[in-house]
C-alpha cells in the first residue's frame, strides 16, 4: 500500500504542476480530448457488458446443482469477484481518470480508498485462480484424493483462505497426498475414465482463459518491452490498457459458456427456467383477467335482455292501443 499512497501523491503533484502550464501548451487532457472521450465511453461499455456476463456465471453457477460443487465454487467466486471489479472498482477508477479534464479531483481519501478495493479485487482474483489451478491439478493428476479437496467445506476453506491471503499452493502437499496413488490405477472403471477425459478438457479451458487473461492484463507491459515510446506519442494508448484489462474479466464467461459442455447445459436449463417462469406468470395473468371477461359478457348479455324485455313490452302495448 506504501507504493499506492506514493503514487496517488505523484499523481496529485502532477495534477498540481500541470494547472501551472500555459495557455501556449494545452495539458494531455484537452490536447487529447476526443481520445479521452471515446476510451471512456468504450472503457464504460466493456465494464457493463464484461459484469453482465460474470453475473450471469454467477447465476448459471449457483442455479445449476451438479456446478455447485468443487471448481464450480471457485468460478462462482472468481465471477463475483470480477463483477465487483467490473461495474465498481474500475468503472470508479476510469472516472477518476477521465474527471481530471474537468478539475474535478477526488479527495486523497477517496484515492486511497479506491485504491484499496481495487488493489484487494485484484489480489483475491489472482489468488482465485491461483487456486483453480490447484484444483484441476488435483482433479487429473490425484483422482483418487480429489472428493476430499471438492467438498463443501474443503471449498469454503479455500476461499476464505484467499480473502487471507494463505498460501494455497502447497495444498498437496499438507494434505499428505504427494506418491500416495503412484502405483494405483487413475480410472478403475469407465465413468471415471470419463471423468477424468472431462477433466482434461476442462483443464485445457482454464489453460486458454489463463493465457488470455494474461495478455489483458500485461498489455501495458508487452506495449513498454517492444515499442516504449508508443506510449509517449500518444498517452491514451496507456488507458487503453485499462480497458483491456477490464476486457480480460469477461474471458472466463466467454470460455466457459463456448468451450465448457457443462456451462452451457446449466445456461440451457436457466433459460428454460426463465421462460417457463415468463410463461406461468401470463397465464397467471390471463387466469386473472378472465372472471373480469366473464363478468362484462353476462352484464352486456343482462343489458341485451332487459333491452329486448322492454322492446317487446312496448309493442305489446302498442298492439292493446
Amino acid at each position: 500500500m506504501s507504493t499506492s499512497f506514493g503514487f496517488i501523491n505523484e499523481t496529485h503533484k502532477n495534477a498540481t504542476q500541470m494547472e501551472s502550464i500555459s495557455k501556449w501548451n494545452p495539458p494531455p487532457w484537452i490536447l487529447y480530448n476526443k481520445g479521452l472521450l471515446i476510451w471512456f465511453v468504450i472503457t464504460v461499455i466493456v465494464c457493463v457488458i464484461t459484469g453482465a456476463g460474470n453475473i450471469v456465471l454467477l447465476v448459471v453457477t449457483v442455479k445449476s446443482s451438479f456446478l455447485r460443487i468443487g471448481a464450480g465454487l471457485i468460478i462462482a467466486h472468481l465471477a463475483l469477484l470480477e463483477c465487483f471489479a467490473s461495474w465498481i472498482n474500475m468503472p470508479v477508477n476510469v472516472i477518476n481518470t477521465f474527471t481530471i479534464q474537468f478539475d474535478m479531483r477526488p479527495s486523497r481519501v477517496g484515492c486511497a480508498a479506491s485504491q484499496f478495493l481495487l488493489v484487494l479485487t485484484y489480489t483475491a482474483a489472482n489468488w482465485t485462480m491461483v487456486k483453480l489451478a490447484v484444483n484441476r491439478f488435483i482433479a487429473f493428476c490425484f483422482p483418487h484424493f480429489y472428493h476430499h479437496m471438492a467438498s463443501r467445506m474443503a471449498v469454503a476453506f479455500s476461499i476464505g483462505s484467499i480473502w487471507l491471503i494463505a498460501v494455497l499452493l502447497n495444498a498437496p502437499f499438507l494434505f499428505g497426498s504427494m506418491n500416495q496413488f503412484s502405483l494405483a490405477p487413475p480410472c478403475r472403471d469407465g465413468k471415471k475414465r470419463k471423468n477424468l477425459a472431462r477433466r482434461a478438457v476442462n483443464i485445457c479451458v482454464l489453460f486458454g482463459c489463463w493465457f488470455a487473461y494474461c495478455l489483458c492484463y500485461f498489455t501495458n507491459t508487452i506495449i513498454n518491452k517492444f515499442d516504449f515510446t508508443i506510449v509517449q506519442r500518444n498517452p491514451v494508448v496507456q488507458l487503453w490498457t485499462k480497458t483491456a484489462v477490464i476486457l480480460g474479466y469477461a474471458i472466463h464467461p466467454l470460455f466457459l459458456f463456448t468451450m465448457s459442455q457443462e456451462y452451457r447445459r446449466g445456461m440451457r436449463e436457466l433459460y428454460t427456467t426463465v421462460c417457463s417462469v415468463i410463461k406461468q406468470t401470463s397465464r397467471e395473468v390471463t387466469a386473472t383477467g378472465r372472471p373480469q371477461n366473464t363478468t362484462a359478457n353476462n352484464n352486456s348479455r343482462s343489458g341485451n335482455e332487459r333491452n329486448h324485455s322492454s322492446s317487446t313490452l312496448t309493442k305489446r302495448n302498442e298492439t292493446l292501443f
